[in-house]
């Protein structure tokens, strides 16, 4: 049995969102207002409480090295990611890549969804936290919790591939 959290951490979780604002591909917005600054934004990707990130982590069942389990886990660390939104932007994509590093951590694959199939599955994925209150940690450990589904959904489209 894997578990993420013996391959994750919460500063690997940090550490790639604050990359993806270094390389320039960041919006950042605090609430609906956009933070003034790459310091601001960097200052709230900062502050973002260890402790959610750890109980986040530590969240995501122990599950067997099998495409189904490896998919049950990435639609539930998407849903974590994406649906707790932590950080200021960029949650999606540093859900993915922190999935994915810690698949090649753990098991020397990489996790990759068709890149036509992302902007889809961000689209609903914010029409859905729009319309619906932000979803506890203990909410998305149901799998059939709404906002699960739609990374359940996009789940079969999953490619695992040996590094």
């Amino acid at each position: 049995m894997m578990r993420l959290c013996d391959h994750l951490a919460a500063r690997d979780v940090k550490a790639t969102n604050l990359a993806l604002l270094e390389a320039g591909n960041y919006e950042g917005r605090s609430g609906s207002a956009p933070l003034h600054s790459t310091q601001d934004i960097r200052k709230a990707i900062s502050a973002v409480r260890t402790a959610d990130l750890d109980q986040a982590i530590r969240s995501i069942l122990p599950f067997e090295a099998l495409e189904p389990d490896m998919r049950k886990a990435w639609s539930h660390w998407m849903a974590l990611i994406g649906g707790r939104h932590f950080f200021p932007d960029a949650n999606h994509r540093t859900a993915a890549l922190t999935f994915s590093l810690a698949m090649s951590r753990a098991l020397g694959l990489a996790c990759f969804l068709a890149p036509e199939r992302i902007p889809v599955m961000v689209a609903e994925s914010k029409a859905w936290r729009r319309t619906a209150p932000r979803p506890t940690v203990a909410e998305l450990q149901g799998e059939g919790h709404a906002y699960r589904g739609i990374f359940v959904r996009y789940s079969v489209g999953l490619r695992f591939i040996p590094l």
